[in-house]
């Protein structure tokens, strides 16, 4: 069985193009070959229209953000990367896509622990922390516009943000 997670950060910067992404994978299902898609994202999203409305399962996790207790903190942390592993063995998740935001961490570790597939996407020119961090073992990366170091160490293409189906046909 093939499976494939959209991990989506804390903000609607990457929860709406994973669900962007999600309805394209939905459309392609029969091409790629895969059996199930999940959206992952953080409890507090719950209440997201963009999630609400994603065209595939969301799975919910509670990674404690970097701001929390300093003390409680690795503990949580630890906690939280180990329910998503046995989630994702449970799953059989075979691809990891990570949108970026520090709450796609356990997802992009998964990947790298049990070589996945890991394909990060990023919205911006200056890539974030965890994309930069995670770059190295990406099979490959989308940009949504040129990066400004072209020193990435993996597979990229530009190929644009991508854009939820109701709101493009809002624009034409």
């Amino acid at each position: 069985m093939r499976s494939i997670v959209i991990a989506a950060g804390g903000t609607g910067g990457h929860i709406s193009p994973g669900v962007a992404l999600a309805e394209v994978l939905t459309d392609l299902k029969e091409k790629i070959g895969y059996e199930n898609l999940y959206l992952y994202s953080l409890i507090r999203n719950q209440n997201n229209p963009d999630l609400e409305q994603a065209p595939c399962p969301v799975l919910w996790h509670n990674l404690p953000p970097l701001s929390s207790n300093i003390f409680l903190f690795p503990f949580r942390y630890t906690i939280q990367i180990l329910k998503t592993f046995l989630l994702f063995k449970k799953l059989n998740v075979d691809v990891v896509i990570g949108m970026g935001g520090y709450s796609t961490v356990s997802s992009i570790l998964y990947g790298i622990l049990f070589k996945k597939k890991i394909y990060l996407c990023e919205q911006n020119t200056v890539p974030g922390n965890v994309s930069r961090l995670f770059f190295r073992f990406a099979n490959k990366a989308a940009f949504s516009f040129p990066p400004k170091n072209s020193a990435i160490p993996c597979d990229y293409q530009v190929l644009g943000n991508p854009l939820r189906k109701k709101r493009s046909l809002k624009c034409l």
